[in-house]
């Protein structure tokens, strides 16, 4: 299970990403610039990512997986 939290202005901010079991690909599902993409997450482990909107579009709730995820 991934803990999502999300921080900005709807054109820039942060995502911080955790997990407590082994997270296999971490993808947002969005159509912007993040400062990484397509990473794994080792269980306890947290990573923050920063992000900003393509041609200054605001943004809402930005989308986040995993390959592993259970469904």
């Amino acid at each position: 299970r991934l803990s999502v939290r999300q921080v900005g202005d709807g054109t820039s901010g942060t995502i911080a990403v955790a997990t407590d079991h082994y997270a296999r690909v971490v993808t947002f599902d969005a159509d912007m610039d993040f400062s990484d993409n397509y990473f794994d997450l080792l269980p306890g482990e947290e990573r923050t990512i920063r992000w900003r909107t393509v041609g200054g579009r605001p943004a809402g709730t930005i989308p986040v997986y995993c390959w592993n995820a259970a469904e």
